[in-house]
C-alpha cells in the first residue's frame, strides 16, 4: 500500500509507520522485480508478434498464456503486501482509510487504485502508428 502524505496526514500516520510502511513497499518491490522483468520482456515479445506482416494467432494467444504467470505473481503479492500494510495501522486508522476508500474510490489499494496495470491483450499504445499497419 503506498499512501502519499496527504493521506499519511489525514490518517494521522506515525513516523515509525510510515518507516514501517516504506520498508514494505522497498519488500515488496525487490520480491516482484523479476515477474516486473519477465512481464516487461513479454510485452515487448507481443508487440513484436502483433507488429508482424500477418500475425500469428497462435503464437499471441500462447505469449498471452504465458504473461499470466508473473501476472498472477505479481497480483498474489500485491495482495499480501496490502494485508501487511493493513496490519500497520490502528483500527481507527483502517477504519478511517476504508471511509476515505469509500468517499474517494482511487484512495486506498487494490489492482485498480492507482497501479498501472495495462488493459487488453493488443498491441499497446501508439504500437500501430509505430508499426505502421493496421486500424485504429
Amino acid at each position: 500500500m503506498r499512501l502519499g502524505p496527504r493521506i499519511a496526514k489525514e490518517l494521522g500516520l506515525s513516523q515509525d509507520q510510515i518507516q514501517l510502511l516504506k520498508q514494505l513497499r522497498e519488500q515488496f518491490k525487490a520480491a516482484t522485480e523479476p515477474a516486473r522483468t519477465e512481464l516487461k520482456t513479454k510485452r515487448s515479445e507481443m508487440v513484436k508478434l502483433w507488429q508482424a506482416v500477418e500475425p500469428n494467432a497462435a503464437a499471441i494467444k500462447s505469449l498471452a498464456a504465458d504473461m499470466d504467470t508473473p501476472r498472477v505473481k505479481i497480483r498474489d503479492a500485491a495482495i499480501d503486501h496490502g494485508v501487511a500494510a493493513l496490519k500497520v495501522l490502528t483500527p481507527d486508522q483502517r477504519a478511517k482509510l476504508r471511509e476515505m476508500i469509500k468517499n474517494r474510490p482511487r484512495t486506498g489499494m487494490g489492482m485498480m487504485s492507482g497501479q498501472r496495470f495495462r488493459q487488453g491483450m493488443g498491441p499497446g499504445k501508439g504500437a500501430i502508428q509505430r508499426g505502421g499497419a493496421g486500424v485504429r
